[in-house]
This record gives C-alpha cells, sequence and structure tokens, in this order.
C-alpha cells in the first residue's frame, strides 16, 4: 500500500466523517459510509482484516498490503 493510497483511504473517512458529524439526523447510509470508511483506512493503515459491527451488521475490509 502506497502513502499515497493510505492518504487517500484517511481523507475518504475524514470526508465520511464530516457528512456524519454535520447531518442533522445522520441516515443508516451515512453511519453505514463512516464505519466502511473506517474498516478500510485502518485495514490499509495496519495490513490486518478490520471488523466493524453495527447491531448485527458486520462491515470487514480485507487484509491490504502494505
Amino acid at each position: 500500500m502506497t502513502m499515497l493510497e493510505r492518504k487517500r483511504r484517511r481523507e475518504a473517512f475524514m470526508e465520511q466523517s464530516r457528512r456524519y458529524l454535520f447531518a442533522k439526523e445522520p441516515t443508516p447510509e451515512q453511519l453505514h459510509g463512516l464505519a466502511q470508511s473506517f474498516a478500510d483506512m485502518v485495514s490499509s493503515d495496519r495490513g490486518e482484516r478490520v471488523v466493524v459491527m453495527i447491531g448485527g451488521v458486520q462491515i470487514s475490509r480485507g487484509r491490504h498490503d502494505r
């Protein structure tokens, strides 16, 4: 995983965070986007599989090459 790709994933997470933070009433889609971008970012940073659970919904991202 290149530094540029990791930076892109962090920026995507920050954008999803802003959308969720500033929503008057966050939607399920916004929550899913936030959790998905978080899992993707951490997976790319750590090179490990990441799973986020929201209720009974599992959002997972596979192992990324560093």
